[in-house]
């Protein structure tokens, strides 16, 4: 089925929001939820797979601006460990403030020194907690 223009025009104020870049943590936190949804609910091989991808290039862009000196470290291919060293210390974070994530001290402590991998569940967590980027650890 062709949409016709009336569909477009109808469905574009909603569209059209979610195709602006992100210039504050709050829209990149909207955008990242909206992608999430349509992720949750999109089939594979879904003609919603190329907004989906546009969405997830958009909030890169805010994530390698927002988070630079983090982001290069992805591309020095840093131990997670140092991922997390640097940015603790751009936000001025000490390991007591990462409790939430790794449940004690002496794990964050252990994750830190390298003594312990860094969990999916912990990376996600550091994405819901401090929107730091999921791929920074992989």
């Amino acid at each position: 089925m062709t949409p016709t223009m009336g569909d477009v025009k109808a469905a574009w104020s909603t569209v059209s929001a979610l195709l602006i870049p992100p210039q504050t943590q709050a829209e990149y936190e909207r955008l990242q939820d909206r992608l999430d949804q349509l992720e949750a609910e999109t089939e594979e091989g879904s003609s919603l797979e190329s907004l989906m991808d546009y969405l997830g290039e958009l909030l890169d862009e805010y994530e390698h601006c927002h988070f630079h000196d983090v982001a290069q470290l992805d591309q020095e291919t840093a131990e997670p460990s140092e991922v997390l060293r640097r940015f603790m210390k751009r936000q001025g974070l000490k390991q007591k403030d990462l409790i939430s994530v790794f449940g004690t001290q002496s794990r964050v402590s252990e994750v830190l020194n390298g003594k312990r991998q860094i969990t999916l569940a912990q990376v996600k967590k550091l994405h819901q907690q401090y929107h730091l980027p999921v791929d920074l650890f992989f």
